[in-house]
Order: structure tokens, then sequence, then C-alpha cells
């Protein structure tokens, strides 16, 4: 599964943090570290690829996701 920014919007909470963090770093900087999480998260997917569908599930839907954002 590729995650691509969209998922972010959508994702629970995100689109209130993505708003917020437009106010106050601008929409330029929100946009980039939206692209680097999404690179971020996407290159964690790939090095865990062989995890069980199940496994997949929680991790690219939910962990990577988080993860990729903070660290970024």
């Amino acid at each position: 599964m590729k995650i691509r920014k969209r998922y972010y919007e959508k994702l629970g909470g995100f689109s209130y943090l993505l708003d917020e963090l437009g106010k106050k770093i601008g929409r330029e900087e929100t946009d980039a570290l939206l692209n680097d999480a999404v690179d971020l998260c996407n290159g964690l997917c790939d090095e865990y690829k062989e995890l069980s569908e199940k496994e997949k599930i929680h991790t690219e839907r939910m962990i990577f996701p988080r993860a990729a954002f903070i660290f970024k």
C-alpha cells in the first residue's frame, strides 16, 4: 500500500493538525513536512513488506503513518 498526502488529510485528527500547522508555520512548510512524512511512511512500508497481511493492515494504516509524521 502506498500512502499519499490525501491519506493524511483524511486520517482522523490529522486534518485539524494540518490546518493548525498551516496557520502557525505556513502552508509551504506544512506541505513540505507532509511530503517528508509520506516518503518516510512509504519507506517503512517497503522496508517491512514481508510482514503478514494482518500485521500490514495495522502497521501500514495506523503505526507507520503516525510515526512518520511525528519523526518528520
